[in-house]
């Protein structure tokens, strides 16, 4: 925090002296203060401030439980190459919500800009919610620990293991193998018999199970996206990287709908 003080915040637009936390016998300070250039937050003791080229996205999200009527403000940040958030709830910052609603239309109306991906974005990102959803997957979890730089030798082994690689570019290089029914091959590349495949539910159903890892780390790489390139200022290296990432999920949202509608029976 110290190497940021002398950061040019611009102009203080509102703060917030939110209801202490308790942790303990000790109260702990809860803050919020936005600016035209940054966002301040001090919560159970750590203060943070994040400039506009740091923040990759504010919005508000809607209360999930009936009966509960406090919004909540997600801050989306980036931090050592990775995607992190604050949530701030009304219940502890009282009308944070509206301040930000209001922001969000005049000195930080360019967060909707980075909003406006690409189609292919948006669809594998939707996909990737529905999946989730209808499969119950936890997205905070990878194979059964979560995502902590403690667990992350492990799991890189993990990943290797069951799915072949342990980069981004043997990540671009896997998506054509799914989309192609990567699952199937192996099978009769090994000499499955067709009752083995069966008992697998058929080959359609080891190539759903392809295209839907095809979505799930599609997702991921669009994560891994917003996080590079969200509101920051990439060199030549950085802008031919992202641009090569997003014409291979091009590549993928122009080949799978099709071929999904395929497994299902119906014509695109």
């Amino acid at each position: 925090m110290q190497d940021r003080e002398r950061l040019n915040r611009g102009r203080l637009l509102f703060e917030i002296e939110g209801v202490p936390r308790r942790r303990f016998m000790k109260k702990l300070r809860s803050y919020a203060a936005l600016y035209e250039d940054a966002v301040e937050i001090e919560l159970d003791g750590v203060r943070d401030l994040y400039t506009r080229h740091d923040v990759s996205d504010i919005f508000v999200k809607e209360p999930l439980v009936e009966g509960i009527d406090s919004r909540t403000v997600v801050v989306e940040f980036a931090e050592e190459g990775e995607q992190n958030w604050y949530e701030l709830e009304e219940s502890t910052f009282p009308e944070i919500a509206s301040k930000i609603e209001m922001a969000l239309e005049r000195e930080w109306a360019f967060i909707a800009d980075r909003r406006n991906y690409p189609d292919a974005v948006r669809w594998l990102t939707a996909c990737c919610a529905v999946v989730s959803i209808s499969g119950e997957e936890n997205p905070f979890i990878f194979g059964g620990t979560y995502r902590e730089p403690e667990n992350a030798a492990a799991q890189r082994e993990v990943l290797y293991d069951s799915w072949g690689f342990n980069n981004r570019q043997e990540l671009l290089a896997m998506l054509p193998l799914l989309l192609d029914g990567r699952a199937v091959k192996q099978y009769r590349e090994a000499g499955m018999r067709q009752a083995a495949i069966k008992r697998e539910g058929g080959e359609r159903c080891l190539w759903a199970w392809d295209l839907q890892r095809c979505i799930l780390l599609g997702a991921r790489l669009c994560v891994r996206l917003a996080v590079v390139g969200g509101g920051r200022r990439l060199g030549f290296a950085g802008r031919t990287t992202v641009a090569g990432d997003l014409r291979q999920l091009g590549r993928v949202h122009a080949l799978l709908p099709a071929r999904l509608l395929f497994l299902v029976g119906r014509s695109p």
